[in-house]
């Protein structure tokens, strides 16, 4: 039995979604949180409810089961940040997957072990289960993961102690940009920085009214907190295509091996690794060449349209 609470998001996507609870079922939580974000639509209705019944006919061991069942939809940023709300009114820690991560078995005890190693280290902000740059990184590290001054969460694990920091806004995002903490954090990489530069724009602005995860990083970089990133990628997203929420276009993202950590082997070094930060920035903010020209195609088109009318 698994003892680490974990909080599981869902939607609809009936085979995404079940494929990724398969992980959770093999390995028998104790504490199982649910949160569903209700139908958008009357069309919508028939399949959210019939994803919520099979993932409970799936849960065939001994388990305290909380659900979080909305009857309306909430949008993406609001009914996931107000699950990991309702999650850490409960717990102190825990593991948080949403519908379309498809995680290995050892991504569960990865986070387990490190959510009680650095319970009290203030100075790490979560744990994630996703490593885009894999297939970059040398497998002769000398140890299984390392630091970043941002999380991915493709499937991660924090505690109640760095979630309690997130806001839906940017607050002293003037003062944030004034000291220059991106450039510093990113060695003045200017596609490192432009991308994050111009999603938290996008939130401070109210542009974006989405995303939930820029608000978490905003406040990770804003406390100078840190996330363990492991050397093998742990998780894959298997979401991307039409029904996803941002994801609806093919990216190198798409296809990330999933690995398994056998021996769990610690830095001995706590610092952010920049080199990656950078490079996980760079393709974080990947956008096809089709869709690029789309988008330009998409301005000009505005463009004229707004000096011939």
């Amino acid at each position: 039995m698994f003892s680490t609470p974990i909080l599981f998001l869902i939607y609809k996507n009936i085979p995404v979604t079940v494929q990724a609870f398969d992980r959770i079922c093999q390995i028998k939580p104790s504490n199982l949180y649910i949160a569903a974000d209700g139908p958008k639509c009357s069309e919508e209705q028939e399949e959210c409810s019939l994803l919520r019944d099979t993932l409970l006919d799936m849960v065939d061991w001994d388990c305290n089961i909380h659900t979080l069942f909305r009857t309306s939809n909430l949008g993406l940023k609001l009914a996931v940040s107000s699950a990991i709300d309702w999650f850490f009114s409960n717990n102190d820690r825990g593991i948080i997957l949403e519908y379309d991560c498809l995680p290995d078995i050892s991504f569960f005890n990865f986070c387990e072990k490190l959510l009680t190693m650095y319970e009290n280290d203030t100075r790490i902000f979560s744990i994630s289960g996703n490593n885009i740059l894999v297939n970059d990184i040398s497998l002769s590290a000398s140890s299984s993961y390392f630091f970043s001054s941002f999380t991915p969460v493709w499937g991660w694990a924090t505690w109640r102690r760095s979630w309690n920091y997130w806001k839906g806004t940017l607050d002293n995002y003037q003062e944030f940009n004034r000291l220059a903490l991106l450039n510093n954090k990113l060695g003045h990489s200017r596609s490192a920085v432009r991308f994050w530069k111009k999603n938290f724009d996008d939130v401070y602005s109210g542009i974006s009214t989405t995303t939930w995860a820029f608000c978490f990083n905003y406040y990770q970089l804003l406390n100078s907190g840190l996330c363990i990133v492991p050397q093998l990628n742990l998780v894959r997203n298997i979401g991307f295509g039409p029904q996803a929420a941002h994801a609806t276009y093919d990216t190198p993202l798409s296809d990330l091996p999933l690995l398994s950590i056998k021996e769990l082997i610690h830095p001995s070094i706590v610092t952010a690794d920049q080199q990656y930060d950078i490079s996980f920035s760079r393709l974080a903010g990947y956008i096809p060449f089709s869709l690029r020209i789309k988008i330009f195609l998409g301005k000009i088109k505005s463009i004229l349209k707004s000096y011939f009318y």
